[in-house]
């Protein structure tokens, strides 16, 4: 027997609006952004193409895009659990052996802050 509180399925789901998903927004404290800011900072020494990844076509705003991808960077980082210097570090290290001149995607770069078995040794 259905409660008068419960909705059926066809109703909840008549309910949903798909296009005004709201992503929740992701709070970002100042240490956070350091994190992120020196890990852009260490892939622009380490990887020398890093400019065409991030350029921006807007001259009133040249670091949109690299502003918009390290938003995107630190929600995969949160999404990932990658919250430890020990982690990064290890990304670091890999993308020094990366053997391209350009700047990975965040999923690459966080693949590369989980050791593998090989790399523990």
């Amino acid at each position: 027997m259905k409660s008068s509180n419960m909705k059926s399925m066809k109703d909840l789901v008549s309910n949903i609006n798909m296009t005004e998903h709201k992503e929740k927004e992701i709070v970002v404290d100042h240490f956070a952004k350091n994190v992120i800011n020196k890990v852009f900072k260490e892939l622009a020494l380490i990887l020398p193409a890093w400019q065409y990844a991030w350029k921006s076509d807007d001259p009133q705003n040249p670091d949109k895009v690299l502003n918009a991808a390290k938003q995107q960077w630190t929600k995969a980082f949160i999404e990932n659990d990658i919250c430890t210097v020990e982690q990064i570090s290890h990304g670091f290290a890999k993308a020094r052996k990366y053997e391209s001149d350009f700047v990975p995607s965040c999923g690459k770069f966080i693949s590369w802050c989980t050791p593998s078995p090989e790399d523990l040794g």
